[in-house]
C-alpha cells in the first residue's frame, strides 16, 4: 500500500520541481501555491519520500521535524499508508556548490605620528629673574588607515531544497495537489541536515502562504552548526 502512494505522489511531486526550477542569517525564498479545502483539520496525514529513500537513515531523521510542522497545523499525523486521508511527498537536496571571487581594496592600519618622547623647553620669568625648565614628555601614537591594498576573496555558496506536496490519498488519479511548497536557500553552509530545520521553519513561516507567490524568509542562524560559519548561512 505504501510503495502504491508513494510511486504516484513522488512522480507529481519530482514533476513539480523540475518544472519550478532550483550575528548569523538564513535567507530563502518560499513559493506557495495551493487548493486546500476547508476542514482539513483532524485529517490524518503520512510523510514519505521517494522510494528508493523512504527507508534511508536521512530521511528518517528528516521526517519527524516535517511531521511535528503537520501536527501545528491540526493534521493527524499517521505513519500507517491505510489510514491516511492525506500524503505528504516531501523532496530535498542540495547541489555541488558554485565558487566566484571577488575583489576589494583593503585598509592598512599603521602609525600616523607620534610614539616615543619629545623635549621640551623655555624660561619662566620670576621677580628673581628668568628661570630655564627643560623636560621629556610621552608621546602618545596616533594610528589610522596609512594605505590600501588589493584583496581577493573565494567563497563557495550552496543551494539547498526542500519541497512539500500535499496530495489525497483517496484520489490519487488528480493531477493538481492539494498544496506545493517550495524553499530554495543560498548559502555557504554545505550540510543539508545542519540547515534542514531552518528549510522546514522557513516553509511553514506564515503557512500555507498566499496562492500562487513567492515571498522571502530571513531567520536567525544561530542555532546552526555548520563548521564555525558565520554571515550569510
Amino acid at each position: 500500500m505504501l510503495r502504491r502512494i508513494i510511486l504516484p505522489a513522488l512522480a507529481l511531486l519530482g514533476l513539480a520541481l523540475s518544472l519550478a526550477g532550483c550575528t548569523s542569517i538564513f535567507h530563502a525564498n518560499v513559493s506557495s501555491f495551493q487548493q486546500l479545502p476547508p476542514g482539513l483539520q483532524g485529517k490524518t496525514i503520512i510523510v514519505v519520500a521517494p522510494a528508493d529513500q523512504q527507508d534511508s537513515m536521512e530521511f528518517i531523521a528528516y521526517r519527524p521535524v516535517l511531521e511535528a510542522r503537520l501536527a501545528k497545523q491540526g493534521f493527524v499525523v499517521t505513519r500507517d499508508a491505510d489510514m491516511a486521508d492525506l500524503i505528504a511527498g516531501v523532496l530535498y537536496g542540495i547541489d555541488d556548490g558554485k565558487t566566484s571571487s571577488y575583489s576589494y581594496m583593503a585598509p592598512i592600519y599603521g602609525t600616523i605620528s607620534g610614539g616615543g618622547t619629545a623635549d621640551y623647553s623655555g624660561t619662566v620669568n620670576t621677580p628673581n629673574g628668568p628661570v630655564p625648565y627643560r623636560g621629556t614628555v610621552d608621546v602618545p601614537e596616533q594610528r589610522g588607515v596609512i594605505g590600501y591594498e588589493p584583496r581577493t576573496v573565494t567563497e563557495t555558496t550552496y543551494l539547498r531544497h526542500l519541497q512539500l506536496m500535499i496530495l489525497d490519498a483517496h484520489d490519487l488519479s488528480r493531477h493538481d495537489a492539494l498544496y506545493l511548497g517550495k524553499v530554495v536557500s543560498t548559502g555557504r553552509c554545505s550540510s543539508l541536515p545542519a540547515v534542514f530545520d531552518k528549510l522546514v521553519e522557513a516553509l511553514f513561516e506564515d503557512w500555507p502562504g498566499t496562492n500562487n507567490a513567492v515571498r522571502q524568509v530571513r531567520l536567525s542562524a544561530g542555532d546552526i552548526e555548520c563548521g564555525g560559519l558565520t554571515g550569510a548561512l
